[in-house]
């Protein structure tokens, strides 16, 4: 309990009444109202405005007269008066009274009630348990722009927006280590798959933080004991269950190499596109081969033709989940171009895939009769992901049952992933899961990404044609290269990077536009305003329309940080339209202050400015956290925007906060110095 004298206050003018300091504020008490005594002075009056907020008159003391737009109204103590939103309104005292007209004013946004409705419309709810998986890299190379452009910076960005929100969310991904790609590169780099595995998988480690990719959870399988200790457990799991089958097939063999060819070491024509492609999976169309199917095959080591030798190895038949994974299609979300893929996939029988290898790189198969074979790199993700969603939720305190994050719960999965990846992770891997506990919880979202490019080519780490992340990050400014590959992102067709469209982007869309209507807007606080936040006066209906398309940017930004809906492309282009609008809108309420009689208006119009911008720093967060901290600090907003997280998106900055925006935020220093692989 604490008692507020009203002797206690101290009065400023405000117009021609007294208004005290804040009694309480949605700052220090949890409710959107803000509260203060007011005092009308004999034969005086407040001006007549009208603002954004609710507002009651509580008359203590005195007697006068009230007026809105349409009616005259005597009060005197014991009385209240209710102003809706832009209700324009005064108070005065006669000029015959000897006593002051005092009265206690509480008042609160209109939108209070709403501040939190699209969060809960998206299905993020206060510690909401989310499993957040990106699909891991192979360390067979550095990590280059292609890849953070699609499933890394997405999944960081959709991890932040939870936490934001209160959500209990946690990023797993790793490096796919048994990858028969890390072999071939270590005999092109003359040392063991084990240390190239190792040296790049390091630095893909790097390149991620650099980045500014937060990982919860990050598996290097080479090194890893309890990883693989639980993958063969789970392969000899799913043998018991007589899930996997052993199988005698014809299989591609090159006696110019003594080695039987699979994924990186067969190229030739697929099958279903007739597209030139590798082993196991066509990156055009996104459809599966076993290999034989092959149209024209050859060794992409020798370039010789293969012939076909028999092999018995262990298969996982797809067809008996067809009726499961038709079920888990209708109801999960993805992107148009996955769905037709499993439409695709669905109108026929469902392949058997082969799930054991013959190579001296990969986990060894744990069933007799297959020494020399490995456990397939895609059923190892499997227990990759299962595993490390184990160890998240133990660290977590997830409720945790079986063996797998399928018994977890109240936890929903998402996983992002590149299109070629499309088959595996939306068909071959949830039949799996099935195979493992069909009661279990299933991913709920996919978010997928197409191919980015590279001077129109695709980024290629096999022919070096890449930009490395780490070369780029040397260089680059981390906000400015999260919001460029945000731009660019390849969501819904394959996109192209340029050094010259990079630095021609930022330069429109960061420098002129983000930061040159800040400092503008800093100049104007600066000169206008003694470099303080003002509080609103009289509302125009152009700043009544401003307000209106401000909460709309901001409903559209919440709409497509939505798992459905995710494209950090659409939410940093809508934030360029907000920083337009808000600059044009700026540049007309400059005109105010040369009217006379125009002050209060004007401090409306900055005081929407400054919203504007204090928006800008909460949408921002997710995709550019080190520019959306420096801007919320230097419109003088408490408490840290980690603490306040995403809420009150649409909200003034405190008046009388001390404001320094006219600041360098993205010209320092030069765009990128290029120290591209080519």
């Amino acid at each position: 309990m604490r008692r507020m004298r009203f002797d206690d206050f101290a009065f400023e003018e405000d117009g021609s009444i007294l208004v005290s300091a804040p009694i309480v504020t949605s700052e220090n008490l949890s409710t959107p109202v803000t509260a203060r005594w007011c005092v009308v002075k004999p034969g005086t009056s407040s001006q007549r405005h009208m603002h954004f907020e609710a507002e009651v008159f509580f008359i203590l003391s005195g007697c006068g007269v009230a007026e809105n737009q349409d009616s005259t109204l005597e009060v005197t103590r014991g009385d209240a008066l209710l102003f809706p939103p832009f209700s324009e309104h005064s108070i005065r005292n006669s000029e015959n009274s000897v006593e002051d007209l005092v009265f206690l004013t509480i008042y609160w946004p209109s939108h209070a009630d709403d501040e939190d409705a699209a969060v809960k419309g998206k299905g993020v709810v206060q510690g909401k348990q989310v499993l957040v998986i990106a699909t891991p890299p192979t360390p067979n190379g550095d990590l280059h722009l292609g890849h953070l452009s699609g499933p890394y910076l997405a999944a960081d960005i959709w991890t932040r927006y939870l936490r934001a929100n209160g959500a209990n969310a946690q990023f797993l991904t790793g490096t796919d280590d048994h990858q028969s790609f890390v072999e071939h590169k270590a005999h092109q780099l003359h040392q063991s798959a084990g240390d190239t595995a190792r040296g790049y998988g390091g630095r893909i480690r790097q390149a991620l933080t650099a980045a500014g990719v937060e990982v919860d959870h990050f598996v290097q399988p080479a090194d890893s004991q309890p990883h693989r200790e639980h993958t063969a457990k789970l392969f000899a799991l799913l043998y018991e269950k007589g899930k996997l089958h052993r199988q005698v097939a014809p299989s591609l063999y090159c006696s110019g190499c003594d080695r039987y060819l699979f994924e990186v070491y067969v190229r030739g024509t697929c099958p279903h596109c007739r597209h030139r492609t590798g082993g196991n999976g066509c990156e055009e169309c996104g459809q599966p081969n076993e290999c034989v199917d092959l149209l024209n095959p050859s060794c992409n080591l020798c370039g010789q033709t293969p012939e076909f030798q028999p092999l018995e190895r262990l298969v996982f038949p797809l067809e008996p989940y067809h009726e499961q994974l038709r079920d888990f299609v209708d109801r999960a979300c993805m992107s148009t171009h996955l769905r037709t893929l499993c439409e695709r996939m669905l109108a026929d029988p469902l392949p058997t895939v082969s799930v054991s290898h013959v190579s001296k790189w990969g986990i060894p198969v744990p069933i007799p009769g297959f020494e020399g074979q490995v456990i397939w790199s895609w059923l190892e993700m499997a227990g990759l992901y299962l595993a490390g969603a184990w160890d998240i939720g133990q660290k977590s305190g997830w409720e945790l049952s079986g063996d797998a994050f399928l018994n977890t719960p109240d936890l929903e999965v998402v996983q992002f992933f590149g299109f070629d990846n499309g088959y595996f992770k939306a068909l071959l891997l949830t039949a799996l899961y099935l195979a493992i506990d069909k009661r279990g919880h299933l991913p709920s979202t996919f978010v997928t990404n197409e191919f980015y490019r590279l001077d129109s080519k695709k980024f290629s780490t096999s022919s070096n044609h890449l930009v490395s992340v780490l070369d780029f990050m040397r260089s680059a400014d981390r906000d400015r290269a999260r919001f460029y590959l945000c731009y660019t992102r390849p969501e819904q067709e394959q996109t192209n990077f340029t050094e010259e469209d990079f630095a021609a982007t930022v330069q429109r869309e960061l420098i002129d536009g983000w930061e040159g209507w800040l400092r503008a807007l800093g100049k104007k606080i600066q000169t206008r305003f003694n470099g303080v936040a003002p509080d609103t006066g009289l509302w125009t209906q152009e700043q009544r329309h401003f307000e209106n398309r401000l909460r709309d940017y901001c409903t559209r930004v919440e709409h497509f940080l939505s798992a459905e809906h995710f494209s950090p492309s659409r939410v940093v282009r809508l934030l360029s339209e907000l920083v337009r609008d808000a600059r044009g809108f700026g540049i007309a309420e400059s005109h105010w202050a040369n009217v006379r009689t125009g002050r209060d208006m004007e401090r409306t119009g900055a005081a929407l400015e400054l919203a504007a911008a204090r928006a800008l720093a909460i949408a921002s967060s997710p995709i550019m956290p080190e520019f959306a901290r420096q801007l919320w600090d230097r419109l003088g907003c408490t408490p840290s925007l980690e603490e306040h997280g995403w809420k009150k998106l649409v909200w003034y900055v405190s008046a009388g906060a001390s404001v320094d925006l006219d600041q360098t935020f993205f010209s320092k220093g030069s765009l990128w110095n290029p120290g591209r692989s080519a």
